[in-house]
């Protein structure tokens, strides 16, 4: 079985999907469950973690994240609905910095919210530099935006609502890059609902560019249907297809001999050998001397689609993966495991239960393409939105080939990312747990990194209401001037 990276997985959970065919008639989010299924369930939480997570220690240490639950057991003080007890355990996952670790709703909350769809917030907030924006379109001009910068919602605070939600949101190592990535849009809507609750008219106080504050009266929407943390496999599977909708190549008219490979996620298993060595040729035909390859917004997908590419970028042997920390511990809750990682890393076990023991296991070196390898200029585009198996990419190419790094630090983590994944049921609430079962290490320097990669050159896109890719500007300014250089 090919290695799906979680990236995908994180943000696929915060958007629409399927829902499953199987509907819990008698569930109601009002159902409450007793102080002792709730600590039970705590108690079961925090030892899944300790027998099966796969870097739980990386970025959070055992006492700070014992204290977590021991904080969580004392809010533990009365029944609670399965959305009360989210609220509680939810923050807990998100300290451990893993952006592959989330708590989710169960099968019977999901089922219930696609009948019953809740209103959300509008899907067109975003949090930039500490400051929540909001895009609308102009009331007499559809074609025109705007950006306002809200103040409060319903009262309460922007700043506030910002700092609360990021308690509730899975960030990757020590950097914020990824929490952002997360709060935007549908990702904002559906985190603030979770934490604030759901109405159907939010009250947003706003100021404009001109520093003139109003009241906006926003109605909610109703989301698409919502999948279940337990569903992603499916949907993954359909994706190995889909080609066109996560890749495009442009040739931009006003940059000679430049190529723009734009790759939305490393999700194409069924089209990427093919097509990587058809585009390298046609690169090769077309000489092509400036490769600028768009990785923003890749939230990950299948290692190995990385790696092909990266046979035509590299003159030698390389790395992509160098080792995957495995745990070893014994696994004692099976019967609670929904979906399984696989066997692509067999999990070990020993006969005692001992907190973060593992194994590493190392990855096999890559080789080069046999033909139309690339050696020319090679710019390589990211954000807070490479995450995952495009952050390794991000890396390890950085680290073994001459390209230029442009654009924000990304989302995942510069030395190396949790992969693979198990959906465990909590056995009372039934809440969700998706839990990535080995790290993974890049080619990076430092492997105790604690951020994600840096680029060589820093240029961030602001939100504003015409669109204007500065990054993309900065990558043609450097080429021309390259160009004019060379005359």
């Amino acid at each position: 079985m090919k290695r799906l990276k979680n990236g995908l997985l994180i943000i696929l959970l915060l958007l629409a999907g399927k829902v499953s065919a199987q509907i819990d008639t008698t569930y109601t989010p009002s159902k409450t469950y007793t102080q002792t299924q709730l600590v039970d369930d705590l108690a079961f939480l925090k030892n899944v973690l300790i027998e099966a997570h796969a870097s739980l220690y990386r970025y959070q240490s055992k006492a700070a994240l014992d204290s977590a639950f021991i904080n969580a057991a004392a809010m533990i003080n009365k029944p609670m609905t399965e959305i009360e007890f989210w609220r509680v355990l939810q923050p807990v996952i998100a300290g451990i910095r893993s952006g592959h670790t989330g708590l989710f709703y169960s099968r019977a909350y999901i089922n219930w919210q696609n009948k019953y769809p809740v209103d959300h917030l509008t899907p067109f907030l975003t949090v930039q530099d500490g400051k929540l924006l909001l895009r609308i379109k102009s009331a007499k001009d559809t074609s025109k935006r705007y950006i306002l910068t809200v103040k409060s919602i319903d009262g309460l605070p922007s700043d506030q609502i910002i700092t609360t939600l990021k308690k509730y949101v899975s960030g990757e190592d020590l950097s914020e890059q990824w929490t952002d990535y997360q709060l935007q849009g549908v990702g904002f809507s559906s985190v603030y609902g979770n934490v604030f609750g759901y109405k159907p008219v939010y009250d947003l106080e706003v100021m404009d560019t001109l520093n003139r504050n109003s009241t906006l009266h926003l109605k909610a929407f109703h989301a698409k249907r919502t999948m279940g943390a337990d569903q992603i496999k499916e949907l993954l599977e359909k994706t190995k297809d889909e080609l066109n909708k996560v890749v495009s190549v442009d040739y931009p008219t006003a940059v000679p001999s430049t190529a723009v490979l734009k790759i939305k996620g490393f999700s194409y298993f069924n089209y990427y050998q093919g097509f990587h060595e058809q585009f390298f040729k046609r690169m090769q035909d077309d000489k092509i001397k400036n490769l600028v390859i768009d990785i923003r917004g890749n939230t990950g997908g299948l290692p190995v689609v990385g790696g092909d590419l990266m046979r035509y970028l590299i003159k030698n042997e390389f790395t992509q993966i160098e080792a995957a920390q495995i745990p070893v511990n014994k696994i004692t809750f099976n019967d609670y495991i929904l979906h399984d990682a696989g066997n692509d890393q067999p999990q070990k076990t020993t006969d005692k239960v001992q907190p973060y023991n593992y194994s590493w296991r190392q990855l096999p070196k890559l080789y080069p393409a046999a033909e139309y390898h690339f050696d020319k200029n090679i710019y390589l585009l990211v954000d807070k939105g490479t995450f995952s198996a495009a952050s390794i990419f991000a890396a390890s190419l950085k680290n073994q080939c001459k390209v230029t790094v442009i654009g924000e630090e990304t989302g995942g983590a510069e030395a190396g990312s949790d992969g693979g994944f198990s959906t465990i049921r909590l056995p009372n609430s039934g809440l969700l747990l998706h839990l990535p079962r080995y790290w993974e290490s890049t080619t990076a320097s430092d492997h105790h990194s604690k951020h994600g990669l840096i680029p060589d050159i820093v240029v961030k896109n602001y939100i504003t209401a015409e669109k204007h890719d500065a990054v993309m500007e900065k990558v043609k300014e450097l080429i021309l001037s390259s160009l004019n250089k060379a005359k």
